[in-house]
């Protein structure tokens, strides 16, 4: 316990005492003297967890500059991925010197080993029509042997034989080169998982959110909940300064149940005020009931964070869903009245809405390569923007109606 004169904080028990504490303000004598007696000290409490909130937001650019890094090293990333891809396409399939025209030409071309033995054989020197000279007569039975592909030692059984090495060894040169590719493909798959299964992407995500801020979260994939012997509900998010909590829970593949039957047993299940269902893919989703990005009901989101045929994830996505969760959560905390006008409110969250379907809209132009890289990285940057500022201005006034 750390004591400095008439302030006590304990922090292991998450108290503050206040002991002989004046303060001159007149708009703190006009708050609380709308209060009764009994009221009044709540009200003080009330007015400090509040103030200590809207503090906290003055740390919300260093969040901001860390996951502004970090998409910046995903660029980086991501261009490079580009330009390898690029670099092996041409390797392959260049008309110059990729490795698949010059096979082709190696074996189909004007000088190809087919053309080649198939001179050898049909030509006007080759050795089917010395054979003929020499041995077909007038004996039809000699020309009938002469001509059996099944014969060993027949031009025709020669040349199927060699067609047939030929076809193996284009497939065998195809098939090493395939494994090639599979090889380079697992080897960047792991590279872009690091060896974490989704549900430890989210919980790395999660700690990237509550770093330096008095929220905190917890693994509770293995636990049981409120239901006796349910485990709906991986992760648990605490807001300290609301007292609320959020249900995250993390899907990898296809649901056993509907959206709804997971949500709102996972919401009673870890006693949630507010719930998150995230997908790795937009695959697991009915997307005519819910999409990219999706409240229902005000009582839980449902966000995707890759297209399926994308490999890397989205985190931004994520970072959408967590704040708009933890906005709408704070928000039905707070007494709505004359100090709070529904019409922002409601503005702010269609606006954010909106734009984290152009965000998605826009990413998807970015995986299929329409639009330049620069157009693409500016547009998704003023979207996130946008999100982060209509967030901060909702909470701003979530706060100024305390």
């Amino acid at each position: 316990m750390a004591t400095v004169e008439n302030i006590s904080i304990d922090s292991s028990a998450n108290s503050v005492v206040l002991k002989e504490i004046t303060i001159q303000d007149a708009e703190l004598v006009s708050y609380l003297s709308d209060f009764d007696k009994s009221e009044q000290e709540e009200a003080i409490k009330r007015a400090l967890r509040i103030g200590a909130s809207a503090m906290e937001l003055v740390g919300t650019s260093k969040e901001a500059e860390v996951v502004e890094n970090r998409f910046s090293e995903m660029e980086r990333e991501f261009e490079d991925e580009l330009d390898e891809l690029r670099d092996e396409l041409d390797d392959r399939f260049s008309e110059e010197d990729g490795e698949v025209p010059r096979i082709l030409d190696q074996h189909f071309g004007d000088d190809g080993h087919l053309k080649e033995h198939l001179n050898d054989i049909f030509g006007s020197d080759g050795q089917f029509a010395e054979r003929l000279q020499d041995e077909l007569g007038e004996d039809g039975e000699k020309i009938q042997e002469a001509l059996d592909p099944d014969r060993e030692g027949t031009p025709t059984y020669r040349l199927q034989k060699r067609i047939v090495e030929e076809i193996e060894e284009m497939k065998q040169r195809f098939d090493e080169q395939e494994g090639k590719e599979e090889g380079k493909d697992e080897i960047r798959q792991k590279t872009t998982l690091k060896g974490y299964e989704f549900e430890e992407q989210v919980k790395e995500m999660l700690s990237e959110l509550v770093h330096q801020t008095p929220n905190q979260f917890e693994d509770t994939s293995e636990q049981t909940g409120e239901l006796g012997t349910s485990k709906k509900g991986d992760f648990v998010i605490s807001l300290n300064d609301t007292d609320q909590r959020i249900v995250v829970e993390a899907k990898n593949g296809s649901f056993k149940e509907t959206v709804d039957a997971e949500m709102t047993e996972a919401i009673e299940n870890r006693d949630a005020d507010y719930g998150i269902l995230v997908a790795s893919s937009i695959e697991y989703l009915p997307r005519t009931q819910v999409g990219w990005f999706s409240e229902i009901d005000q009582d839980y989101l449902v966000v995707a964070l890759r297209d399926q045929d994308e490999e890397e994830i989205e985190s931004r996505f994520f970072k959408f869903a967590f704040h708009w969760a933890r906005t709408r959560t704070m928000l039905s905390a707070v007494d709505v009245g004359d100090d709070i006008d529904p019409e922002v409110v409601k503005g702010e969250l269609d606006g954010i809405e909106d734009a984290i379907d152009n965000f998605s809209k826009v990413r998807s132009n970015c995986t299929t390569l329409e639009g330049t890289v620069d157009d693409i990285r500016n547009t998704l940057n003023e979207i996130e923007a946008d999100v982060t500022s209509r967030i901060g201005r909702l909470e701003q006034e979530i706060g100024n109606s305390s």
